[in-house]
């Protein structure tokens, strides 16, 4: 369970923050004939943050594949498109339960932050937003990307904004600058029927309706705990 990932001891300093299950990760594959666009709805995950170096923070995200829906159409297509889209990610009717659940989690675990716009949030100008003191720093990072049960390395540029009230807990958004270029054979992301199996199909007979490389953006928002 994605729960599982947060009980890793933190260094002295560093806030953990738990990510909401409320969260978007949008989904885009550009293909010639077509462009299927998607997204799941439901994240978790943590995040911990070292205010006094920035650089020291790290996090995962999680993203629940079962949520995943497209909304290629706007009709009735999209219904069938969102099954097919489940079968490849090995997570359709026909899979046993404990297949399909240790396979519907897609995971970004953020290892190193590369370069941050300030050193600490100390460092970052602060502006109201209501009764919210508000600061954002931009972050590159390096992690790992497990999709499909697959991990390859990633690489990522966030915005985290920082948000705390008036003797309140804080919380913080993080939202993608750019969107993750996600390679599908990377994943093994194929054509399956509702049991897992492969079918006859390739992505390279598909290749002029079905890109790739998926564009994914994420936005999520965790709560200092």
């Amino acid at each position: 369970a994605p729960a599982a990932a947060a009980v890793s001891p933190r260094a002295q300093g560093v806030h953990r923050y738990a990510v909401r299950a409320e969260g978007v990760a949008g989904v885009t594959l550009t293909a010639p004939l077509e462009t299927i666009r998607a997204r799941a709805t439901t994240l978790g995950g943590w995040i911990d943050v070292d205010g006094a170096d920035l650089r020291r923070s790290r996090g995962e995200i999680d993203v629940d594949l079962g949520t995943f829906a497209t909304s290629t159409f706007g009709d009735d297509r999209d219904a069938t498109q969102t099954l097919h889209a489940r079968n490849w990610f090995e997570i359709g009717d026909g899979v046993d339960d404990a297949r399909r659940e240790r396979l519907r989690w897609a995971r970004f675990r953020i290892e190193r932050v590369t370069s941050s716009s300030a050193p600490s949030l100390a460092a970052v100008t602060a502006t109201r937003e209501g009764d919210r003191v508000v600061r954002a720093v931009d972050l590159d990072v390096e992690g790992v990307l497990t999709v499909h049960g697959i991990a390859r390395p990633q690489r990522a540029s966030l915005t985290v904004r920082f948000a705390s009230g008036e003797g309140g807990p804080g919380s913080l958004t993080v939202s993608t600058r750019a969107p993750l270029s996600v390679r599908l054979h990377d994943h093994d992301v194929r054509p399956r029927d509702a049991g897992g199996a492969l079918i006859t199909r390739t992505l390279a007979a598909l290749g002029r309706k079905v890109a790739e490389v998926a564009e994914v953006r994420l936005s999520a928002t965790a709560d200092a705990r």
